[in-house]
């Protein structure tokens, strides 16, 4: 099974008398009846670091660490044909393996990766990718964009999903305390935030936006009640970046009320998109990021504690 991608059932039992195999084989699997394991879903990995689905779409987003050449991005979308075969050991990105004789043509149901970069460390290349997320978070100008990084070279970049421009955001993720040396790892929250998580410092950092939905005073992708609740408490604010401040003046006021209910209603994450009657800008820069805020930096001396430094 190495190098496949695997799906199984986890509410059941489909082999009673084997101890090391407590699932069910899905019946829609490519293999089921037919030669192959059953659990195969896809083929052709070499080392897959980080998968995540699109939490609006369903489509699939796999990071696929190479061996002396490229690293790849491997994209599945929710309602793939066919079996994929993502090129390994045959290809090495969008190249053929380097090493001596393998090689060759693409092997059949090949599917290419999306986005593959070399070795090295300039701006656009590391040597072990990591995957990331599609943004689903609150900041509308970012919907849609994928994150993801390289923990040996530590660049960070974003990619338009739809299509496949990759841009280096170092510049723009300047954390305000601490390093993202090393990154390992991305994660999102229940609202749609994408979070890094540096192996080098021990640390969880927040991508912080501010480009968020008019009206949407928690930064929670929705317009509501709750909204309206940070504004009454905040209303008479004097003071820059004040949590209601909608008009960006520096004083929360009747004008920012009237801002949120304007848009009372409004969401991120209405279907697969804004709610109706609101706008979104292609996520074509990384305009809306200001930088990273260190998220629970002490984790093992306060494992109930969020901070923000």
């Amino acid at each position: 099974m190495l190098g496949k991608q695997l799906r199984i059932g986890i509410n059941g039992d489909d082999f009673p008398a084997d101890t090391t195999r407590n699932y069910t084989i899905p019946p829609t699997n490519p293999f089921v009846g037919v030669t192959g394991d059953d659990e195969i879903w896809s083929y052709g990995l070499r080392n897959p670091y980080r998968a995540s689905f699109d939490r609006d779409t369903g489509n699939l987003w796999i990071a696929d660490v190479g061996q002396g050449a490229r690293e790849e991005i491997d994209f599945e979308p929710a309602n793939r044909t066919g079996v994929p075969n993502y090129g390994w050991r045959l290809r090495e990105g969008n190249i053929q393996t380097p090493t001596s004789g393998i090689g060759g043509p693409p092997p059949a149901n090949y599917v290419a990766p999306v986005y593959d970069y070399t070795h090295g460390s300039g701006s656009l290349q590391g040597n072990a990718v990591i995957g990331g997320y599609v943004y689903r978070g609150p900041d509308p100008s970012l919907q849609g964009t994928y994150f993801f990084g390289d923990e040996v070279s530590s660049h960070f970049w974003q990619m338009n999903t739809t299509n496949y421009n990759v841009t280096n955001i170092d510049n723009l993720l300047t954390p305000n305390a601490g390093s993202t040396a090393s990154p390992s790892s991305f994660g999102e929250d229940a609202v749609g935030n994408v979070y890094i998580v540096s192996y080098g410092t021990g640390s969880v950092f927040r991508i912080k936006t501010t480009q968020l939905l008019p009206g949407d005073y928690n930064a929670d992708g929705v317009v509501n009640d709750e909204d309206y609740n940070v504004w009454r408490s905040s209303f008479g604010t004097t003071a820059t970046g004040a949590p209601a401040d909608g008009n960006g003046n520096g004083t929360v006021d009747v004008a920012d009320y009237v801002i949120w209910r304007s848009n009372l209603g409004a969401s991120v994450h209405a279907g697969a998109g804004l709610a109706s009657g609101t706008a979104v800008p292609e996520p074509s820069t990384a305009a809306g990021l200001l930088g990273l805020v260190i998220w629970a930096s002490a984790a093992r001396r306060c494992r109930s504690c969020r901070q923000e430094l």
